[in-house]
């Protein structure tokens, strides 16, 4: 089946009007059975994307009032990233992980995605020129003729 071994982290995140954890679960049956797993897991990513004071805040289980709760861009475009990490696919599409976020809060985020890439394949649609540079193939949709796709660069992380 495809949504087990591709995710996807949309450029524009949304949260829903549940608690923190159904909406990094997002109806995923594989993560809810494990939910002590990724609990840890959940935490892990909280403090790496430097969002540690949110977690302890809101806690997990503790429903969301988004209209009190006030999520900056930034803070929402990491919950989708972490949403889509817990999925851990072989496959990961991630449309602009660091648009929304502050230069300190990009390069972790960067090297979140560093890390996964040696396991994984990774398709990053970005401007984000430190992005572009760790990228180990990069297809410009400005070079594609008639049906062909031509790889401008190779390099490795």
């Amino acid at each position: 089946d495809l949504k087990d071994i591709l995710s996807y982290c949309p450029q524009t995140p949304f949260l829903f009007e549940c608690s923190l954890l159904e909406n990094l679960l997002f109806d995923d049956l594989k993560l809810e059975n494990n939910i002590k797993k990724y609990e840890k897991e959940i935490k892990y990513y909280f403090l790496e994307t430097g969002m540690i004071k949110r977690f302890d805040y809101l806690s997990l289980r503790k429903n969301m009032n988004l209209t009190l709760d006030n999520f900056s861009g930034g803070e929402k475009k990491r919950i989708s990233l972490i949403r889509t990490w817990l999925r851990d696919c072989k496959i990961e599409i991630l449309d602009e992980p660091t648009e929304s976020l502050d230069l300190k809060s990009a390069g972790k985020v960067i090297d979140i995605i560093k890390k996964r890439s040696k396991d994984r394949i990774i398709i990053v649609a970005t401007h984000n020129k430190l992005l572009i540079d760790n990228a180990t193939q990069i297809i410009d949709l400005d070079y594609i003729h008639k049906d062909k796709i031509i790889s401008l660069y190779k390099s490795g992380y």
